[in-house]
């Protein structure tokens, strides 16, 4: 053996040598090539507008309450599918008497003596208002309401994105997110929650609203940089969405409620989150949610005052291309 190692050493060191360099070229090679796969990730491609521009003009500033994206990180953007399993399965977990009472192409009525219950095929949000509290369901906690949703559309629910509200009869309204990677995301129409669970004093559903779509779908798309925060107050691609209305709004007549603008908005809270809007857009998007208070105005200077949030596009406007394809109007 010895003989051996003295003859054959220098080979034996040339081999070692030559195994040495093999193998740090290789992971230099599985180095390079998963940077480049990073660095192939997709950015900045040409992105259709979820919103109209808004024609509203009016003046508000960042509130102290902004909790901003960093301008030197990067969005993301995903595209997405309709729910595909058949929708009756649902309607009837939720109430098994409910009947069809009309369908159309872009949405679905069932009802009976219990509840009524409506699905928007293109927005994917299903309601199930609830007639008889007699035979609701129970909801008394948060455990309640992660099993209610996993077992109703298979979505799984996470303690920690769940907000609870008091509402105004003495009832709460449970109100959470889907995950997406490290992300969450909800539905535009939803205040962008993915589900909203109001429940009576007594602990039974008044109403639920839910966000469905095909989980299996969802795809990356590209990377973008964030709006500047300077361009965030003057930017056109927003949506107002008004969650409360002045008592006197309602007892005006039709001709004085078409005249009513927004007049000042106040904002108190900046945000940021993930939302869809519907599958004639087909995209998850970041938007920034601004809650504040407006005051409109109507032609005889009589305010109505609200509890307003701004919906507005989180994405650089250079990236951002037009888009004619408006199925859906967009939230008030």
């Amino acid at each position: 053996m010895k003989k051996f190692l003295k003859t054959y050493k220098k080979y034996i060191l040339i081999g070692l040598g030559i195994g040495l360099v093999i193998g740090l070229l290789i992971w230099i090679l599985v180095v390079n090539f998963n940077k480049n796969q990073k660095v192939e990730l997709a950015e900045n491609k040409p992105l259709p507008t979820p919103f109209q521009d808004n024609l509203n003009s009016f003046n508000w500033s960042l509130p102290r309450n902004s909790y901003l994206l960093s301008e030197n990180q990067k969005v993301k953007v995903f595209t997405i599918l309709p729910y595909k399993e058949d929708i009756l399965n649902i309607v009837k977990k939720l109430d098994e008497q409910a009947e069809e009472v009309s369908s159309s192409d872009l949405a679905i009525f069932w009802k009976s003596s219990n509840s009524m219950i409506t699905y928007n095929k293109d927005t994917g949000v299903l309601i199930y208002k609830v007639l008889n509290q007699l035979n609701s369901h129970p909801i008394n906690n948060l455990e309640d309401v992660i099993s209610f949703v996993e077992k109703l559309v298979g979505y799984k629910a996470t303690k920690d994105k769940i907000i609870t509200k008091k509402l105004s009869d003495g009832g709460l309204s449970y109100r959470g997110k889907y995950d997406l990677e490290n992300l969450s995301f909800g539905s535009i129409y939803l205040e962008s929650y993915s589900f909203i669970i109001n429940v009576s004093s007594e602990g039974n559903i008044t109403e639920f609203s839910v966000f469905l779509y095909n989980p299996s779908s969802v795809n990356f798309y590209s990377l973008y940089s964030p709006i500047d925060s300077r361009q965030i107050v003057s930017t056109k691609k927003f949506i107002i969405k008004n969650l409360t209305w002045d008592k006197k709004y309602a007892s005006k007549g039709s001709h004085l409620r078409v005249s009513v603008k927004l007049n000042t908005f106040d904002a108190k809270q900046l945000s940021s989150s993930y939302t869809f809007q519907d599958f004639t857009y087909g995209y998850i998007f970041p938007i920034y949610i601004v809650d504040g208070n407006a005051v409109y105005e109507d032609w005889e200077k009589t305010t109505y005052i609200t509890e307003t949030q701004l919906y507005i596009l989180a994405i650089d406007g250079q990236y951002i291309t037009k888009n004619t394809n408006f199925l859906t109007p967009p939230p008030d």
